[in-house]
C-alpha cells in the first residue's frame, strides 16, 4: 500500500516510455514510507531550530567547556542543518519520479507560486517591513520570502526549473551540469566564508546554496528501484555519502570557524553553503529507502500537515515561547522551548489541516 501522503506523486511509467528515457521508474504499487518519517523530522527539527533548542544548550556547555565550538554547536551545523536541504531534495525527488512534462512542470510551478503570494502577503502584514527601493533589497526580498522563513518557496521554484532543464539533457549534458552545480556550491560557500562576511549577514537563503540537490534528485529517482530491493547498495551508498560528508565538515570546520566566538548566535561556519550538508542530506534520503513499515496515525498526521506547520510556525512560536517561559522559567528552564515547540505543533498542525481541507491543499 502506498503511504497516504505521497500516493498521488508517485505513478507508474509505462515501459515504453521507460525504454526511450532510458530510465527506471518504480512501479504503482512501490511504497516509500520512509518520504513520510523524514517529512514529520524535518518539520520538528525546523520548529526546535527555530526556538533556539541548540543554541541555548551550546551556551550552557560553554560555561563549562569555555567559548568555542561545542557538542550542541555540531549537532546544530552538522544534523539540524540538514532539515531544509533535505526537504527540497525530497520535493525535488517526488517531482523526477514521474516523467517531467511542461504541464506537469507549469502545474507544480503555479502551485508554489500561490504558496508564495499567499505566505509572503500574510508574512509581510504580519512583520510590517520597512521596504527600501533598491535592487539590492528588492531581490533579497524576494529571494527570502519576505526576510525569514519563506525562502524555501524561491528555492522550490528554482529548483524545480533546474530539474526540468535537466530533464532534457543528454547523458553528457547531465554530467556537465553536475560539474556546474559543483563549482556553484563551492563559490558560494567561498564567498559566504571569505573575510568572515557571513558573521554579519546570513546567507543561508541564497539558492546558490541547494544548487546540487536538482542533480541528487534527477540521479535518485532513476536508483530508486534497486536501492529499495538491495540492502548492501543502499549501505553501500550511504556509507560513502556519510564519509564524503565526514571529510567535507572536517575541512570545513577546521578552516571555516573562528578562534573565538563570533557572536551570541554562535555562527561558526555556513548553515546550508556546505558540501558536507548536501551529502549528509542525500545519505539520509538513501537510508530512508530502506524504511518498509508504514507510519503510524501521528506521524502520518504529522507529515501530512509538515508543510503547513512549517509555514504557520513563525507567526506564533514567540509567542508560545513566552508564555512558556512565564509558567516554566523559574522552576523548570530545562524544559521551556521542548513544551514551547510541542503547543507550536499541536497549533499549527491543527490549523493547517483545517487550511488544507478549507482550500484543498493550495495554501499548505
Amino acid at each position: 500500500m502506498i503511504s497516504p501522503t505521497i500516493q498521488r506523486d508517485i505513478a507508474e511509467l509505462p515501459k515504453e516510455q521507460a525504454a526511450e528515457l532510458g530510465t527506471i521508474r518504480p512501479p504503482a504499487n512501490h511504497a516509500l514510507p520512509g518520504i513520510d518519517y523524514l517529512r514529520a523530522g524535518f518539520m520538528l527539527s525546523v520548529v526546535f531550530g527555530h526556538a533556539n533548542f541548540a543554541l541555548y544548550w551550546a551556551t550552557v556547555l560553554a560555561d563549562k567547556t569555555g567559548p568555542g565550538p561545542n557538542l550542541m554547536d555540531v549537532f546544530y551545523f552538522q544534523v539540524q542543518s540538514t532539515a531544509v536541504p533535505t526537504f527540497i531534495l525530497v520535493s525535488i525527488l517526488l517531482f523526477c519520479l514521474k516523467p517531467i512534462t511542461f504541464a506537469r512542470t507549469r502545474s507544480r510551478l503555479v502551485r508554489l507560486g500561490y504558496l508564495y503570494l499567499f505566505w509572503v502577503s500574510a508574512w509581510m502584514y504580519y512583520t510590517k517591513p520597512v521596504i527600501e527601493w533598491n535592487v539590492l533589497w528588492i531581490t533579497e526580498f524576494l529571494l527570502r520570502g519576505g526576510g525569514w522563513q519563506f525562502y524555501f518557496i524561491p528555492v522550490l521554484i528554482l529548483m524545480t526549473m533546474q530539474a526540468a532543464w535537466m530533464s532534457r539533457l543528454t547523458r553528457r549534458g547531465v554530467h556537465a551540469a553536475f560539474l556546474a552545480s559543483v563549482l556553484i556550491l563551492f563559490a558560494t560557500e567561498w564567498w559566504a566564508t571569505s573575510d568572515f562576511r557571513w558573521t554579519r549577514q546570513p546567507y543561508y537563503w541564497l539558492p546558490a546554496c541547494f544548487v546540487l540537490l536538482p542533480c541528487f534528485a534527477y540521479w535518485l529517482a532513476s536508483q530508486i528501484p534497486t536501492l529499495v530491493a538491495d540492502r548492501t547498495k543502499r549501505f553501500r551508498i550511504a556509507g560513502l555519502l556519510a564519509l564524503a560528508a565526514l571529510v567535507a565538515a572536517m575541512v570545513e570546520w577546521r578552516f571555516q570557524a573562528p578562534a573565538d566566538l563570533v557572536d551570541q548566535a554562535r555562527k561558526w561556519v555556513p548553515k546550508h553553503a556546505r558540501f558536507s550538508i548536501q551529502f549528509e542530506s542525500l545519505a539520509i534520503v538513501v537510508l530512508s529507502l530502506g524504511i518498509r513499515r508504514p507510519p503510524g496515525p501521528v506521524i502520518a498526521y504529522l507529515a501530512r500537515n509538515a508543510l503547513g506547520i512549517y509555514c504557520l510556525h513563525g507567526f506564533v512560536i514567540g509567542g508560545f515561547l513566552k508564555s512558556s517561559q512565564q509558567l516554566l522559567g523559574g522552576k523548570l528552564p530545562a524544559l521551556v522551548i521542548p513544551v514551547a515547540c510541542a503547543g507550536v505543533v499541536v497549533a499549527c498542525s491543527l490549523t493547517s489541516e483545517f487550511l488544507r481541507r478549507a482550500f484543498r491543499y493550495r495554501l499548505v
